[in-house]
């Protein structure tokens, strides 16, 4: 006979004998099966549990030793970034990709400090030499007539000039004065700009009154001033000058014109 139990919850046993026909069938608890494969299971989660928790800590503790040069270079980098050239870089002892980033840091510091002082020269050398032109351009102008009216006293005659340079300091001129009721005026122009031109003006300028305090001739005065210009003259400046001569009781002008 056989006996049939629910097979999916029934362990059968055959006879050992083999004249017999007959098959055993056990039924065996289950309970105590599906117990051990929790307790399996469960090893298994813990286990993999356990080396996923080893496995990020590991991660995390190598990613913060790979990162931690990068952090101490970018606080180096905030320090030059508020202007602190010698700010020391971090000891990177491995030869990987971050120490090669540290050495092009540590160039490029290097470089910005020699630029950064190589700029404080110049500004300084720029504002010391922006000094000493507007200073000598308050003397250029100082030494032509600015006070107006320039003959408070007189009521036959009104007289205005200025000069505007394209530079702080140029070579355009103007003169004017009275002498024993001569009014000698003259308009000039010096080749160039810059300090040599004002240079030629100033001395163009004093010439211009020496000379006519001698002669009232403006063809004598032309005359005197261009041999004192072309005199020891080995840069070879010129000036174009307008000068005349007027008689302010009977309105007679003479003048010279100077290639102006």
């Amino acid at each position: 006979k056989i006996v049939l139990v629910n097979r999916s919850k029934t362990y059968l046993f055959y006879s050992p004998l083999e004249d017999t026909d007959w098959i055993l069938a056990v039924s065996m608890p289950v309970l105590s099966l599906d117990l051990f494969g929790i307790v399996v299971g469960l090893v298994m989660l813990f286990i993999v549990a356990f080396v996923l928790i080893v496995t990020f800590f590991v991660c995390r503790l190598t990613i913060r030793r790979l990162s931690n040069p990068l952090k101490q270079l970018a606080t180096s980098a905030d320090e030059v970034a508020r202007g602190q050239f010698n700010a020391a870089l971090p000891v990177i002892k491995s030869h990987d990709e971050i120490h090669l980033l540290r050495d092009s840091f540590e160039n490029m510091q290097q470089s910005l400090a020699a630029s950064t002082e190589e700029l404080k020269q110049t500004t300084a050398a720029k504002a010391s030499m922006e000094s000493e032109l507007k200073i000598a351009h308050d003397i250029q102008m100082s030494m032509l007539p600015k006070t107006y009216p320039a003959f408070p006293d007189r009521h036959d005659l009104d007289i205005y000039g200025q000069v505007m340079p394209a530079k702080a300091v140029g070579g355009d001129l103007y003169d004017f004065f009275i002498c024993e009721d001569q009014l000698f005026f003259c308009i000039g122009d010096v080749s160039g700009k810059g300090v040599p031109a004002s240079l030629v003006m100033a001395v163009t300028r004093s010439l211009f009154r020496n000379i006519s305090a001698y002669t009232h001739d403006p063809d004598q005065i032309v005359l005197a001033l261009n041999e004192a210009l072309s005199s020891n003259n080995e840069t070879g400046m010129f000036v174009t000058v307008f000068l005349g001569v007027l008689d302010l009781t009977s309105g007679h002008l003479s003048y010279a014109n100077a290639a102006h």
